[in-house]
């Protein structure tokens, strides 16, 4: 039972990540969704649904990462912004 919950709430995380407009947050959330699908189909055994949600995880990650360095680009050059 544990285990199917952990399966909705990662449902649930990648729906409402889909939902949003702003792609910080979605790709936040979207990469906690990713991790908790990674976690459940770890414990199911369910491989391509693992190795999808690793790439989901990963791409996750770079983006946010890009994001984070335009942010703090933005910033270095446009301070009173």
């Amino acid at each position: 039972m544990e285990t199917q919950i952990l399966g909705i709430f990662a449902s649930i995380l990648v729906a409402v990540s889909l939902s949003m407009k702003a792609m910080f947050p979605l790709r936040l959330i979207n990469l906690v969704g990713a991790i908790a699908f990674i976690v459940y189909s770890y414990i199911i055994c369910a491989w391509p649904v693992l190795l999808v949600n690793v790439y989901v995880a990963g791409t996750d990650v770079y983006h946010l990462y890009l994001l984070v360095r335009e942010r703090k680009l933005t910033k270095e050059l446009c301070p009173n912004t």
